[in-house]
């Protein structure tokens, strides 16, 4: 989703010293083996990016929520993750859209 605090991607880069935080139910897989705030990695065939983990019961333990804008300079471009292919529905290009594992780092 995107942020109500900024359009896109014009975000403060003093705004992106800190991984992205990535929202996960608790009981989500790979959730369960961290803790709250701690940093992870969320992992794709493309490769991985550090993120905040943030338990958020709310949400469905199928998701990870990231918010859009990050710059991949400062490691927080979530479409780095996303491999290339044409949407189900109107061929175009998907983005923000990518099975990931999340994988526990050092606390």
């Amino acid at each position: 989703p995107k942020s109500r605090v900024f359009e896109h991607s014009q975000i403060r880069p003093d705004e992106q010293r800190q991984p992205a935080t990535c929202y996960v139910n608790p009981q989500a897989p790979g959730a369960a083996e961290t803790t709250n705030g701690q940093t992870a990695a969320l992992v794709s065939p493309r490769g991985s990016l550090p993120v905040i983990v943030r338990h958020s019961p709310e949400l469905r333990k199928d998701i990870c929520l990231v918010y859009v804008g990050g710059w991949l300079r400062f490691e927080r471009a979530v479409n780095a993750l996303v491999v290339a292919r044409a949407t189900d529905m109107g061929t175009g290009t998907a983005f923000y859209d990518q099975c990931v594992r999340l994988e526990a780092g050092e606390e």
